[in-house]
Formats: structure tokens, C-alpha cells, sequence
């Protein structure tokens, strides 16, 4: 058995796990629930789920900050079946594609590099297109290669905030720089962020990755780890609060 967590990531892992051609026996277990009820579908909910949804919240809160006058920050983890993929204001963006660059070279891995990490990226998504129609002129990711096959539902809101576009319009004629497509490895510019909602509403890691899970992934709710089970150097199993044992078998 391979155990995973359920945050944003692992909901991921456990999917390609337990699709691997090995099979593996897959556990995932999650400290919180599967999320439900107000504020997580619609694209303006991203406004509220933060603070009104404080049972989806671990509620960290960060040491006085020196540089804050000591004030404590809260940090933001959500809790349930998708981790803080619950929680975000969704935008959906790769980061610039020097900096995988950079990091690449700094640690000698090729598969960092900038062209190996984009394709990883679109082997998760599936973009619509068709959101940025009425402004193509100020958003266009299909002026670029994106992944239209993976679990994760990407794409643009048909209809922006009133006023959007004419200040968009007005920074361009000042020429300011439009980026049609903020995720082609050039993030500079004014532009109009993809966000991970689609028709359905917000794509979640777990309503992306989680759909029909195959017989060989068990997941595991309100599962919050008490301990590790130890045999010399190397974790085989983990103990939850509620008593449940879970083990990791060759």
C-alpha cells in the first residue's frame, strides 16, 4: 500500500498512483471532509469561502512578524478532500519560465527546465477557450499550447468585472504591454488571468483528480494522523487519531 495526503498535490499523486501500471494499492488520507454546502461552486465565491468558511480552515496563524509590528498573520490552509485548492482565488498560472530556468541550472536537473515543466502543466489541464471571445483582444490563450485532455478544468470568465476592459483599453493606448496569455512562460504584462472554474463551477484538485476512483485508491476522511508506524529508518504505516491503521506492504 502507498499512502498519500489529500491536499492539492496529493489528491494528484494518488491519482497517477493508482493509474500507474503497477496498480498499487493507494490510501489517501484527509485531516478534514469531503468539502460541501455555500461558497465553493460559483467563480465570485472565491471572494467569501476564506471567511465564512472557517470549518474548511486549519487555521494557522503565523509568530509575531517583526517587520509587521508583531502582528500574528493568518495563514491559509484549507482542510478537506483538495487542501488549500478549496480555499484559493483559483487563478491558475505556470510562473515565468526563466525562473524554472534558474532553478534548473541551480540543482542540475534537466527536468526542471522550463519546456519539461510546461508539459507537465498540460498534461493536468483542460482548457476552454471559449471564455475570452468578446475579448480576444486582451486575452487569448490559444495563442499558445495548452492541454485540452487532463482533469483540471481551466479557462476565462465570458464576462469580466464592469470596467475591466476599458481600463485595459486604456493602458494599452498609453502602451502599456498586453499579454494575451499570461501562462506562456512571459508573465509580464497587463493581462486577464485564467482561473481554475468551468461551466460546472471551480475544479478543485479532488473533483479533478478524484472522479471515479479506480478500486485500488481507498480514500480516507476525517483521517487526521496521530502517529507514524517506524521499521528501522522507514515509515510503514500511520496511525489515525480515531484508531484506523493503515499499512504500507511490499
Amino acid at each position: 500500500m502507498v499512502l498519500s495526503s489529500g491536499g492539492t498535490s496529493g489528491c494528484l499523486l494518488a491519482h497517477r498512483l493508482s493509474h500507474s501500471l503497477r496498480k498499487p494499492s493507494v490510501l489517501l488520507l484527509e485531516a478534514g471532509t469531503t468539502p460541501s454546502g455555500d461558497y465553493l461552486r460559483a467563480p465570485y465565491h472565491r471572494y467569501y469561502a476564506q471567511a465564512l468558511r472557517p470549518d474548511l480552515d486549519h487555521g494557522y496563524v503565523s509568530e509575531p512578524e517583526p517587520a509587521l509590528n508583531s502582528r500574528n498573520i493568518p495563514y491559509t490552509r484549507g482542510k478537506g478532500l483538495g487542501g488549500s485548492s478549496i480555499l484559493n482565488f483559483a487563478v491558475y498560472l505556470y510562473g515565468s519560465g526563466e525562473d524554472y530556468n534558474r532553478w534548473s541550472d541551480l540543482v542540475g536537473d534537466e527536468s526542471w527546465k522550463w519546456e519539461s515543466v510546461k508539459k507537465s502543466f498540460q498534461a493536468i489541464e483542460n482548457y476552454d477557450f471559449s471564455g475570452s471571445e468578446d475579448y480576444k483582444h486582451l486575452a487569448d490563450p490559444s495563442t499558445n499550447s495548452h492541454g485540452t485532455k487532463g482533469q483540471l478544468k481551466v479557462g476565462l470568465p465570458p464576462v469580466l468585472e464592469q470596467g475591466v476592459v476599458p481600463q485595459m483599453e486604456a493602458l494599452a493606448a498609453m502602451g502599456e504591454k498586453i499579454n494575451l496569455d499570461l501562462n506562456s512562460g512571459d508573465p509580464i504584462g497587463i493581462a486577464v488571468f485564467p482561473h481554475s472554474y468551468s461551466k460546472e463551477g471551480r475544479s478543485t484538485s479532488a473533483i479533478a483528480h478524484l472522479v471515479d476512483p479506480p478500486s485500488n485508491l481507498e480514500v480516507w476522511t476525517d483521517a487526521k494522523a496521530e502517529k507514524f508506524v517506524w521499521e528501522g529508518k522507514k515509515v510503514v504505516g500511520v496511525v489515525t487519531e480515531d484508531g484506523r491503521e493503515g499499512t504500507a506492504l511490499d
